[in-house]
């Protein structure tokens, strides 16, 4: 049962109770008029147990509201402290990427060429690490390990963001279609 059905479900209590106390209401000065002070008592009774289950419905319907509105109300905060987040971790991630190609750049210059002259010439036949550059690669694969954390925290946040916006969304149309007050006129 959603939110929304549950304060209507206890508004309808609470109008219920209040047209039997005004039918209640109607009785009770019957029963003044024609001086049966028995049954206008009992039916003060009745009318006060009315009144206390009207005010309880309304008043559970209203906590409910009240929660509702203050879930919205909250919404805006948490979207900033994410896209805060967000940004943080986005200035870490470039920061980590010029590192990693930074790393990456000194690695190659760290490495030595293998190759020959057997042909009169010099012919290049590959890379071969050296313990420099086999040092840097570690260091390039933890930092990329970092990064691709922080990747996928800022992923996790992008949800987070993108289901309290449709959150928001929920809860400004359940709130505007609620109505917790009751007639005055009864």
């Amino acid at each position: 049962q959603t939110a929304v059905d549950k304060v209507n479900t206890q508004m309808q209590q609470a109008k219920a109770a209040q047209q039997r106390i005004a039918n209640l209401q109607a009785n009770k000065n019957g029963a003044r008029l024609s001086g049966d002070t028995k049954s206008e008592s009992r039916i003060g009774e009745q009318i006060s147990k009315a009144q206390i289950q009207m005010n309880k419905s309304q008043q559970q319907a209203q906590a409910i509201v009240r929660g509702l509105k203050s879930e919205y109300e909250a919404i805006p905060n948490s979207l900033s402290n994410i896209s805060a987040k967000m940004e943080g971790n986005e200035r870490q991630i470039e920061a980590m990427r010029a590192k990693v190609k930074a790393l990456k750049n000194e690695m190659k210059m760290q490495q030595t060429e293998t190759g020959s002259f057997a042909s009169g010439k010099w012919k290049s036949t590959g890379i071969q690490d050296t313990p420099q550059s086999t040092k840097t690669a570690e260091a390039i694969s933890k930092q990329s390990a970092k990064m691709e954390k922080l990747i996928a925290d800022n992923d996790a946040l992008q949800r987070s963001y993108a289901q309290l916006e449709d959150r928001s969304g929920v809860l400004k149309t359940a709130l505007s279609s609620v109505n917790t007050n009751l007639a005055s006129n009864l």
